[in-house]
């Protein structure tokens, strides 16, 4: 059967596509440009009304409604029912094939580069390892710079109209990020270094103002003014400097003078500044216009932190003489991508929706960060106790204030808030991971949970340790919708009677062993007990 056909057979019906069009042009297209809206919308329309004109609409649907599909559907993308979204790896596996199909002057042609973007964009929300994304983006990337995406468009020597020249500068510039971004979160090389392209960043400009056939671009609107791509003109403004990460952090463990580090560093957090003024907290807003806000700003602050978090953490966990800003600016970027939530008002009804797409698409981010907050807690517990000690010897007073202003100074690092706060973050952070669990985050979530009761205290006791974490596991289950008897019949099915029957005599002897024993081992314990 045709790839064509095949991909018609599994839309889903008009309405259904409809919705879901629009979710992904309300959500998607911020600082990742692929898609002319008003283009696009017309392409739709008229597939719709049975006069599709290109061949490459249908693999661009497919993806739209992939995106989509993954924050809208209850299945996630993940069903074969038609009647709430697409099956995305079906979808992800036709557009494959139908690009494998491509031949001549096809490969070159600026739809082919914006499905295969779309690809990665759809394909990565699914696919386990980031790597086989940064593989992909890889030949992409290379295929743009083929058809001299990277050099600016008015630089050509055969006259590109002016509204593809618009477009293919929005394409360059979303490659371009996903490239530091994936570099980064895979801790690879990044493909492009500052200087490596002449293509000027896209404009200011609504997707209304560019139509085919226009004959020169309106006038840039300032930054600060909202338009459909604001978020990546100020994207493309801190790339440069956030460009300089990757290359740096590849050669880290070599760095002995912290000059360059702190001054990209400092650049980086000038420009989280700059985000709260492009995007204000304060303001009269609609309950819907403060919740889009606040995902505008989330999203630009993350594009930004992210180059920061990974310039500054082997340095604040892992280095002795390391400043003391470096260590501090840490643990203020970790605190805030964990508090993001508590600046919307949860009774809102637009507030679940957001808290569950902003655990999908920072599900990673909030790990590692609450794993980070976990060393500055372990820091300041066993500072605390260490001055404990040390007065009751000495005789000396402790003072009485222990609030959110508390500075504890130590050799390794400056904590500014008190051990308290810091512990009831990550454990917000982990009823979050917990309620919106899918079945592979069990494994991230005990080691979030064990890291946090072993270090909330200068010497853990096992049992209270084992308590804890079997409350994490009841937790976990309820989460998703499985009872101890399914669980347990579960297990005993999976890996057999003996091994459930050693989970259970482990469980035993958790609870009965004294405090000598060790806290590290009961993950291990839990795990053994079926539900790994």
């Amino acid at each position: 059967m045709p790839v064509q056909k095949r991909m018609t057979d599994i839309l889903p019906k008009k309405d259904i596509c409809d919705q879901l069009v629009t979710v992904y042009f309300d959500t998607s297209e911020s600082i990742y440009r692929i898609l002319h809206t008003r283009a696009f919308y017309d392409a739709y329309n008229a597939y719709w009304d049975g006069k599709m004109q290109s061949e490459f609409f249908l693999p661009q649907l497919l993806c739209v409604l992939s995106v989509a599909s993954r924050f809208e559907t209850k299945s996630r993308g993940m069903g074969h029912e038609r009647s709430e979204g697409v099956h995305i790896p079906t979808a992800c596996a036709l557009v494959q094939s139908w690009l494998d199909s491509l031949k001549g002057k096809q490969l070159v042609d600026i739809n082919t580069v914006q499905v295969q973007i779309l690809l990665i964009h759809a394909s990565r929300m699914i696919t386990p390892r980031l790597q086989d994304s940064w593989n992909k983006l890889g030949y992409v990337l290379r295929l743009a710079m083929s058809m001299g995406m990277h050099r600016d468009p008015s630089e050509s020597d055969q006259r590109i109209p002016v509204f593809w020249g618009e477009i293919r500068r929005r394409l360059w510039f979303t490659l371009a990020d996903m490239d530091l971004h994936m570099s980064i979160a895979c801790n690879m090389p990044s493909l492009l270094r500052d200087g490596d392209f002449t293509c000027k960043p896209p404009r200011n400009l609504d997707d209304s103002e560019l139509f085919p056939g226009m004959q020169e671009l309106p006038a840039m609107r300032p930054i600060d003014q909202v338009t459909d791509n604001q978020m990546q003109v100020y994207a493309a403004i801190t790339l440069a400097v956030r460009m300089r990460v990757a290359p740096l952090v590849n050669r880290i463990d070599s760095i002995r003078d912290y000059s360059e580090v702190l001054d990209i560093g400092t650049k980086l957090e000038r420009f989280l500044d700059d985000i709260n003024h492009i995007y204000p907290r304060q303001g009269s807003y609609s309950a819907a216009q403060k919740s889009k806000q606040w995902r505008s700003r989330v999203i630009l602050d993350m594009h930004v932190r992210r180059p920061l978090l990974a310039l500054y953490r082997p340095l604040a966990l892992g280095a002795a003489d390391v400043p003391a800003e470096i260590s501090r600016s840490f643990l203020k970027s970790s605190m805030v991508i964990l508090k993001y939530l508590d600046e919307l008002d949860p009774i809102q009804p637009q507030f679940h929706v957001v808290a569950e797409m902003y655990h999908q698409i920072l599900k990673p981010d909030i790990i590692y960060c609450s794993l980070s907050v976990c060393y500055y807690i372990q820091s300041a517990v066993r500072q605390n106790s260490d001055s404990l000690v040390f007065n009751q010897h000495s005789g000396a007073c402790l003072s009485g204030g222990h609030g959110e202003d508390l500075s504890l100074a130590s050799a390794e690092t400056v904590v500014p808030w008190s051990p308290a706060r810091l512990v009831s973050t990550v454990q917000e952070s982990l009823e979050l991971l917990i309620k919106y669990m899918g079945g592979g985050d069990t494994k991230d979530i005990l080691c979030l949970a064990t890291i946090l009761e072993t270090v909330k205290t200068a010497e853990p006791s096992v049992q209270e340790v084992t308590r804890n974490l079997y409350a994490v596991l009841d937790s976990c289950l309820r989460s998703s919708n499985i009872s101890q008897e399914k669980f347990r019949a579960f297990s005993s099915d999976q890996y057999g009677t003996d091994a459930y029957m050693h989970g259970q005599m482990t469980y035993g002897y958790a609870n009965s062993v004294g405090s000598g024993g060790s806290a590290n081992n009961v993950a291990s314990w839990i795990l053994w007990d079926g539900w790994e």
